[in-house]
Protein backbone atom coordinates (compact mmCIF):
# COMPACT_ATOMS: atom_id res chain seq x y z
CA UNK A 1 0.00 0.00 0.00
CA UNK A 2 1.23 3.61 -0.85
CA UNK A 3 1.67 6.17 1.62
CA UNK A 4 -0.95 7.74 -0.62
CA UNK A 5 -3.29 4.71 0.16
CA UNK A 6 -2.40 4.85 3.76
CA UNK A 7 -3.55 8.26 4.63
CA UNK A 8 -6.47 8.05 2.23
CA UNK A 9 -7.60 5.12 4.56
CA UNK A 10 -6.95 6.61 7.47
CA UNK A 11 -8.65 9.46 6.59
CA UNK A 12 -11.63 7.35 5.85
CA UNK A 13 -11.62 5.25 8.87
CA UNK A 14 -11.31 8.70 10.50
CA UNK A 15 -14.44 10.12 8.84
CA UNK A 16 -16.62 6.69 9.80
CA UNK A 17 -15.75 6.74 13.34
CA UNK A 18 -16.80 10.77 13.30
CA UNK A 19 -19.91 9.90 11.97
CA UNK A 20 -20.78 7.07 13.46
CA UNK A 21 -23.62 6.92 15.81
CA UNK A 22 -25.53 9.15 13.68
CA UNK A 23 -28.89 9.00 12.70
CA UNK A 24 -27.72 7.39 8.88
CA UNK A 25 -24.47 5.65 10.60
CA UNK A 26 -25.79 3.41 13.28
CA UNK A 27 -23.69 1.32 15.36
CA UNK A 28 -24.17 -2.55 15.93
CA UNK A 29 -23.82 -2.31 19.40
CA UNK A 30 -22.37 -5.73 20.43
CA UNK A 31 -19.70 -4.42 23.40
CA UNK A 32 -19.52 -1.44 25.60
CA UNK A 33 -16.87 0.16 23.19
CA UNK A 34 -19.65 -0.20 20.55
CA UNK A 35 -22.09 1.51 22.99
CA UNK A 36 -19.63 4.39 23.92
CA UNK A 37 -19.47 5.14 20.20
CA UNK A 38 -23.15 4.97 19.37
CA UNK A 39 -23.06 7.80 22.30
CA UNK A 40 -20.69 9.78 20.88
CA UNK A 41 -23.18 12.61 18.67
CA UNK A 42 -25.45 13.03 22.12
CA UNK A 43 -25.90 16.71 23.08
CA UNK A 44 -25.55 15.96 26.91
CA UNK A 45 -26.42 19.67 27.29
CA UNK A 46 -29.67 20.23 25.98
CA UNK A 47 -31.72 23.17 26.59
CA UNK A 48 -35.15 22.76 28.71
CA UNK A 49 -37.14 23.77 25.34
CA UNK A 50 -34.74 21.08 23.20
CA UNK A 51 -35.75 18.19 25.96
CA UNK A 52 -39.43 18.91 25.82
CA UNK A 53 -39.52 19.08 22.32
CA UNK A 54 -36.83 15.94 21.93
CA UNK A 55 -35.18 18.20 19.23
CA UNK A 56 -31.22 17.82 20.13
CA UNK A 57 -28.56 15.21 18.82
CA UNK A 58 -29.27 11.49 20.10
CA UNK A 59 -27.07 8.65 19.33
CA UNK A 60 -28.27 6.09 17.09
CA UNK A 61 -27.35 1.90 16.95
CA UNK A 62 -29.32 -1.19 17.21
CA UNK A 63 -29.26 -4.50 20.07
CA UNK A 64 -29.54 -8.05 19.59
CA UNK A 65 -28.43 -8.22 15.55
CA UNK A 66 -26.61 -11.26 14.38
CA UNK A 67 -23.28 -11.98 13.56
CA UNK A 68 -23.84 -10.00 9.77
CA UNK A 69 -25.53 -7.35 11.76
CA UNK A 70 -28.95 -8.21 10.93
CA UNK A 71 -32.12 -8.30 12.81
CA UNK A 72 -31.07 -6.01 15.36
CA UNK A 73 -34.01 -3.81 16.95
CA UNK A 74 -33.05 0.10 16.00
CA UNK A 75 -33.01 1.71 19.60
CA UNK A 76 -31.94 5.51 20.30
CA UNK A 77 -29.70 6.95 22.65
CA UNK A 78 -30.98 10.05 24.58
CA UNK A 79 -28.20 9.88 27.37
CA UNK A 80 -24.89 7.95 27.98
CA UNK A 81 -24.13 6.29 30.58
CA UNK A 82 -22.80 8.70 33.37
CA UNK A 83 -24.66 11.47 31.92
CA UNK A 84 -27.59 14.10 34.34
CA UNK A 85 -31.03 13.44 33.11
CA UNK A 86 -33.20 16.53 33.97
CA UNK A 87 -37.05 16.65 33.79
CA UNK A 88 -39.93 17.85 36.16
CA UNK A 89 -42.25 15.90 38.05
CA UNK A 90 -45.95 15.84 37.67
CA UNK A 91 -45.92 18.71 40.83
CA UNK A 92 -43.64 20.82 39.71
CA UNK A 93 -40.85 19.63 40.85
CA UNK A 94 -37.62 19.89 38.74
CA UNK A 95 -35.40 16.59 39.22
CA UNK A 96 -31.77 15.09 37.86
CA UNK A 97 -29.95 12.70 38.21
CA UNK A 98 -26.66 11.22 37.12
CA UNK A 99 -27.48 7.69 34.93
CA UNK A 100 -25.85 4.67 35.93
CA UNK A 101 -26.48 3.18 32.16
CA UNK A 102 -27.01 4.51 28.98
CA UNK A 103 -30.86 5.67 27.95
CA UNK A 104 -32.72 5.96 25.44
CA UNK A 105 -35.91 3.95 23.39
CA UNK A 106 -37.10 1.65 21.02
CA UNK A 107 -37.38 3.06 17.29
CA UNK A 108 -40.93 2.62 16.26
CA UNK A 109 -42.45 1.90 19.56
CA UNK A 110 -45.08 3.21 21.62
CA UNK A 111 -45.53 2.85 25.19
CA UNK A 112 -48.29 3.44 27.60
CA UNK A 113 -47.04 7.20 28.09
CA UNK A 114 -47.55 7.87 24.40
CA UNK A 115 -43.97 8.17 24.18
CA UNK A 116 -41.51 5.35 22.78
CA UNK A 117 -40.83 2.46 24.94
CA UNK A 118 -37.71 3.09 26.88
CA UNK A 119 -34.63 1.39 27.74
CA UNK A 120 -31.24 1.37 29.73
CA UNK A 121 -28.21 -0.66 28.06
CA UNK A 122 -25.95 -1.47 30.11
CA UNK A 123 -22.55 -2.93 30.05
CA UNK A 124 -22.54 -6.26 27.95
CA UNK A 125 -24.86 -5.33 25.18
CA UNK A 126 -24.69 -9.13 23.47
CA UNK A 127 -26.76 -10.54 26.91
CA UNK A 128 -29.13 -12.40 25.33
CA UNK A 129 -31.64 -11.88 28.30
CA UNK A 130 -33.17 -8.60 28.87
CA UNK A 131 -35.25 -7.55 31.92
CA UNK A 132 -38.91 -5.53 32.15
CA UNK A 133 -39.81 -3.60 34.68
CA UNK A 134 -44.06 -3.00 34.85
CA UNK A 135 -43.04 0.32 36.49
CA UNK A 136 -46.05 1.62 38.92
CA UNK A 137 -46.32 5.03 39.96
CA UNK A 138 -45.46 4.51 43.87
CA UNK A 139 -48.38 6.82 45.18
CA UNK A 140 -50.98 4.77 44.14
CA UNK A 141 -49.75 1.44 42.97
CA UNK A 142 -51.43 2.30 39.24
CA UNK A 143 -49.34 1.32 36.03
CA UNK A 144 -47.24 3.52 34.71
CA UNK A 145 -44.96 2.48 31.64
CA UNK A 146 -43.20 -0.30 30.88
CA UNK A 147 -38.80 -0.06 31.26
CA UNK A 148 -36.89 -2.14 29.22
CA UNK A 149 -33.03 -3.02 30.91
CA UNK A 150 -30.84 -4.61 28.05
CA UNK A 151 -27.38 -5.38 28.47
CA UNK A 152 -27.27 -6.81 32.08
CA UNK A 153 -25.48 -10.17 33.10
CA UNK A 154 -28.31 -10.78 35.67
CA UNK A 155 -31.59 -9.48 37.15
CA UNK A 156 -29.78 -7.97 40.02
CA UNK A 157 -27.56 -6.01 37.89
CA UNK A 158 -30.29 -4.59 35.88
CA UNK A 159 -32.68 -3.98 39.26
CA UNK A 160 -29.43 -2.17 40.73
CA UNK A 161 -29.12 0.03 37.83
CA UNK A 162 -33.02 0.45 37.41
CA UNK A 163 -32.85 1.90 41.27
CA UNK A 164 -29.97 4.17 40.86
CA UNK A 165 -31.71 5.98 37.90
CA UNK A 166 -34.29 7.92 40.48
CA UNK A 167 -32.50 10.54 42.54
CA UNK A 168 -34.97 10.18 45.18
CA UNK A 169 -34.58 6.79 46.41
CA UNK A 170 -38.36 5.36 44.83
CA UNK A 171 -37.10 2.64 42.42
CA UNK A 172 -37.84 -0.34 44.48
CA UNK A 173 -41.55 0.98 44.90
CA UNK A 174 -42.09 1.78 41.40
CA UNK A 175 -40.99 -1.83 40.21
CA UNK A 176 -44.08 -3.88 40.32
CA UNK A 177 -42.73 -7.04 38.43
CA UNK A 178 -39.84 -7.83 36.68
CA UNK A 179 -39.81 -9.90 34.15
CA UNK A 180 -36.89 -12.04 32.07
CA UNK A 181 -37.24 -12.42 28.25
CA UNK A 182 -34.56 -13.46 25.46
CA UNK A 183 -33.87 -10.88 23.02
CA UNK A 184 -35.88 -12.58 20.36
CA UNK A 185 -39.00 -12.45 22.85
CA UNK A 186 -38.21 -8.77 23.44
CA UNK A 187 -38.34 -8.73 19.38
CA UNK A 188 -41.86 -9.97 19.43
CA UNK A 189 -42.87 -8.39 21.82
CA UNK A 190 -41.56 -4.69 20.76
CA UNK A 191 -43.80 -6.35 17.52
CA UNK A 192 -47.01 -7.89 18.44
CA UNK A 193 -47.49 -7.34 21.96
CA UNK A 194 -49.07 -4.92 24.18
CA UNK A 195 -46.47 -2.41 24.51
CA UNK A 196 -48.99 -0.44 26.82
CA UNK A 197 -49.70 -3.01 29.64
CA UNK A 198 -47.81 -4.94 31.68
CA UNK A 199 -45.34 -7.22 30.57
CA UNK A 200 -46.10 -9.62 33.37
CA UNK A 201 -49.29 -10.81 32.78
CA UNK A 202 -48.85 -10.75 29.36
CA UNK A 203 -45.73 -13.54 29.85
CA UNK A 204 -47.22 -15.45 32.35
CA UNK A 205 -48.89 -17.99 30.94
CA UNK A 206 -45.82 -18.90 28.47
CA UNK A 207 -44.27 -19.31 31.59
CA UNK A 208 -46.61 -21.78 33.14
CA UNK A 209 -46.28 -23.85 30.10
CA UNK A 210 -42.74 -23.90 29.65
CA UNK A 211 -42.62 -24.80 33.35
CA UNK A 212 -45.10 -27.79 32.58
CA UNK A 213 -43.52 -28.85 29.77
CA UNK A 214 -40.11 -29.18 31.94
CA UNK A 215 -41.70 -31.02 34.40
CA UNK A 216 -43.15 -33.66 32.55
CA UNK A 217 -41.05 -37.16 31.77
CA UNK A 218 -39.76 -37.23 27.93
CA UNK A 219 -41.92 -39.00 25.59
CA UNK A 220 -45.25 -37.53 27.52
CA UNK A 221 -48.28 -36.43 25.58
CA UNK A 222 -48.79 -32.43 25.85
CA UNK A 223 -51.61 -31.15 23.85
CA UNK A 224 -54.26 -28.31 24.60
CA UNK A 225 -56.01 -29.90 27.39
CA UNK A 226 -52.46 -30.49 29.08
CA UNK A 227 -51.76 -26.73 28.49
CA UNK A 228 -55.45 -26.06 30.16
CA UNK A 229 -54.83 -27.75 33.24
CA UNK A 230 -51.13 -26.47 33.48
CA UNK A 231 -52.43 -22.97 33.28
CA UNK A 232 -55.47 -23.88 35.50
CA UNK A 233 -52.87 -25.06 38.01
CA UNK A 234 -51.38 -21.56 37.82
CA UNK A 235 -55.29 -19.45 38.22
CA UNK A 236 -54.99 -18.59 34.39
CA UNK A 237 -57.29 -18.84 31.90
CA UNK A 238 -56.11 -17.95 28.21
CA UNK A 239 -58.32 -18.09 25.29
CA UNK A 240 -57.37 -21.40 23.02
CA UNK A 241 -56.18 -19.52 19.97
CA UNK A 242 -53.35 -18.14 22.34
CA UNK A 243 -52.38 -21.49 24.03
CA UNK A 244 -52.30 -22.98 20.46
CA UNK A 245 -49.43 -20.05 19.27
CA UNK A 246 -47.75 -20.86 22.77
CA UNK A 247 -47.36 -24.28 21.54
CA UNK A 248 -46.00 -23.94 18.05
CA UNK A 249 -43.78 -21.62 19.61
CA UNK A 250 -42.44 -24.49 21.90
CA UNK A 251 -42.37 -26.43 18.95
CA UNK A 252 -40.37 -24.69 17.49
CA UNK A 253 -38.14 -23.95 19.93
CA UNK A 254 -37.91 -27.56 20.11
CA UNK A 255 -38.88 -27.64 23.66
CA UNK A 256 -41.83 -29.89 22.23
CA UNK A 257 -42.33 -32.09 19.39
CA UNK A 258 -45.37 -31.93 16.97
CA UNK A 259 -47.08 -35.50 16.51
CA UNK A 260 -50.07 -35.01 14.37
CA UNK A 261 -52.13 -32.56 15.54
CA UNK A 262 -50.59 -33.05 19.13
CA UNK A 263 -47.26 -32.54 20.69
CA UNK A 264 -45.26 -34.71 22.96
CA UNK A 265 -41.79 -34.01 24.96
CA UNK A 266 -38.83 -34.99 23.17
CA UNK A 267 -37.18 -38.00 24.21
CA UNK A 268 -37.93 -41.78 24.75
CA UNK A 269 -40.28 -42.58 27.19
CA UNK A 270 -38.40 -45.06 30.15
CA UNK A 271 -39.25 -48.72 30.16
CA UNK A 272 -41.76 -50.13 32.15
CA UNK A 273 -40.72 -52.82 34.24
CA UNK A 274 -42.69 -55.84 34.36
CA UNK A 275 -44.75 -56.13 37.14
CA UNK A 276 -44.07 -58.96 39.79
CA UNK A 277 -46.89 -59.97 42.30
CA UNK A 278 -45.70 -61.00 45.63
CA UNK A 279 -46.50 -64.15 45.98
CA UNK A 280 -49.08 -65.23 49.31
CA UNK A 281 -47.54 -66.60 52.17
CA UNK A 282 -48.59 -70.30 53.28
CA UNK A 283 -51.15 -70.92 55.68
CA UNK A 284 -50.24 -70.61 59.14
CA UNK A 285 -46.65 -69.08 58.24
CA UNK A 286 -47.66 -65.54 60.62
CA UNK A 287 -48.42 -67.98 63.63
CA UNK A 288 -44.86 -69.77 63.30
CA UNK A 289 -43.47 -66.88 63.06
CA UNK A 290 -44.80 -65.25 66.00
CA UNK A 291 -45.80 -68.39 68.02
CA UNK A 292 -49.51 -66.89 68.46
CA UNK A 293 -52.68 -67.42 66.95
CA UNK A 294 -54.49 -63.89 65.49
CA UNK A 295 -57.41 -63.16 67.47
CA UNK A 296 -59.97 -60.41 66.64
CA UNK A 297 -59.48 -57.05 65.09
CA UNK A 298 -58.96 -54.59 67.84
CA UNK A 299 -59.44 -50.76 68.17
CA UNK A 300 -58.18 -48.17 70.32
CA UNK A 301 -60.87 -46.80 72.25
CA UNK A 302 -61.37 -43.38 74.20
CA UNK A 303 -62.08 -43.52 77.57
CA UNK A 304 -65.83 -43.15 78.16
CA UNK A 305 -66.64 -43.57 74.92
CA UNK A 306 -69.46 -46.35 73.69
CA UNK A 307 -69.11 -48.41 70.91
CA UNK A 308 -72.11 -50.08 69.37
CA UNK A 309 -75.49 -50.40 70.90
CA UNK A 310 -75.82 -50.08 74.65
CA UNK A 311 -76.61 -53.14 76.54
CA UNK A 312 -80.89 -53.54 77.21
CA UNK A 313 -81.93 -51.72 74.01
Amino acid sequence: MTEFHEAESAYQSAQAQAEAGKRHAPVDIKTESDLEAASQPVDTEPSPAQIEAGNYAKGHGKIGADDQGRGGIPVTIENPKGSVRRGTSPDGTPWEVELPAAYGYFKGTEGADGDHVDTFIGPNPASPVAYAVDQVAPATGAFDENKILTGFDSPEQAVAAYDAAFSDGSGPSRRAAVTAMTIPELKGWLKDGDTKAPIAPQFAPRRALEQAVSAMAPGSAFNVQTAVQALSASGLKVAPKTIKAELERLAGSGALERTGKSYRVPGTAPAREPATKTPAPPPGAAEAATGETPGPETFPVEPGKQIGPRAGT
